[in-house]
């Protein structure tokens, strides 16, 4: 779910992850860091999609009603709803 994760979050996270991209020898910055990542996942035998792992996008509001109380969703650079992490889930599926 890496890049669905990156790509909710880019317009407030871009700018941080020009360096590390850099870092990385990412060709291409942020824009390439999405794949960066997903390769990277893909290397651990990580599952690309959440029905890779049975959800099912009539899990996914309860799934939201689970993540927003997380205590990580206070970092979150974007302000997390129900509503939009439905919407992100159902991207990840």
């Amino acid at each position: 779910m890496g890049p669905e994760i990156i790509s909710f979050t880019s317009l407030r996270i871009a700018d941080r992850f020009q360096p590390a991209a850099a870092y990385l020898g990412i060709d291409g910055g942020f824009d390439s860091f999405g794949s960066f990542v997903q390769e990277f996942n893909d290397s651990l035998a990580f599952p690309r999609k959440l029905s890779d792992l049975g959800v099912t996008e009539a899990a996914n509001p309860e799934l939201a009603k689970g993540a927003i109380i997380a205590p990580s969703c206070g970092s979150n650079p974007i302000a997390l709803t129900e509503e939009n992490l439905t919407t992100l889930f159902n991207a990840a599926l």
